[in-house]
């Protein structure tokens, strides 16, 4: 297993050009973006795979940190790509993204397994999520956003599952960019996730919500 090699484009340049076709993706990162976000890969029709990023910058001005740590500096994910990929990206303004193309790398996961929902988190506090279908949850992730005016620390994430059941998810401004497991547990088509903010949020963020799905 490991990275045979790898393929650069700039934010918002799809779609990227492989070597050859046939290859398999191990692994995306995305390097000298100045906001964090997203990239975007379509599994299939109503499906996509979320990939969150940040940037590499700190607040320095009131020494709130932002800048959160992805494991490995990169998505370890495992697909076979065509000839092209094509992306999109959410938040992304500049940088280059990188696709790692060998074998897949330990703790790979395929890229239905990125499956998820992104809305961005600005000020408001209800946030609405809308899905494919009825789905079954089982992981989120928070990219919190830059910018010099930020004063908040920490956000609050609640929701109701169906069973009656209320869950709280506090994550700082520091955590790890990786997703937090969710005892899997249904969600209708539509589902509203409240914000609670320690200080002042100013920056947009991304709140991913994935959920099971497996490619027919």
């Amino acid at each position: 297993m490991g990275i045979q090699g790898s393929i650069t484009v700039a934010v918002g340049s799809s779609p990227v050009t492989m070597p050859k076709s046939g290859l398999t993706i191990v692994g995306i990162a995305v390097q000298k973006n100045t906001i964090g976000g997203l990239v975007q890969l379509q599994i299939d029709q109503g499906h996509t795979a979320q990939f969150a990023f940040t940037t590499q910058r700190g607040v320095t001005t009131l020494d709130v940190p932002v800048s959160q740590e992805l494991p490995d500096g990169m998505w370890k994910v495992h697909f076979q790509a065509g000839l092209q990929i094509n992306f999109s990206v959410v938040g992304l303004t500049s940088g280059v993204i990188f696709f790692y193309y060998g074998t897949p790398l330990e703790g790979s996961k395929p890229l239905e397994a990125f499956a998820g929902v992104a809305v961005a988190v600005t000020t408001a506090t209800s946030l609405t999520f809308t899905f494919p279908g009825d789905v079954i949850l089982n992981g989120l992730l928070y990219e919190a956003g830059y910018n010099t005016a930020e004063t908040n620390v920490g956000t609050d994430f609640t929701w109701n599952t169906e069973t009656g059941k209320v869950i709280d998810i506090n994550i700082a401004n520091m955590n790890p960019l990786k997703v937090i497991p969710l005892d899997p547990s249904g969600a209708a088509q539509s589902l509203t996730v409240t914000a609670a903010f320690d200080g002042t949020h100013v920056a947009t963020g991304q709140l991913v919500l994935y959920y099971n799905y497996s490619k027919k």
